[in-house]
């Protein structure tokens, strides 16, 4: 799992990305990188 010092340093589209890609974890996946 990624430390939090790399959403710090990321630009802030790539940290929208990163919190999209998180919540899309916590919903179930929504298709979105879903390994399950």
């Amino acid at each position: 799992m990624l430390g939090t010092d790399v959403v710090v340093l990321s630009p802030p589209a790539l940290r929208a990305e990163l919190v999209d890609h998180l919540t899309a974890l916590v919903e179930g996946g929504d298709g979105h990188d879903d390994r399950r």
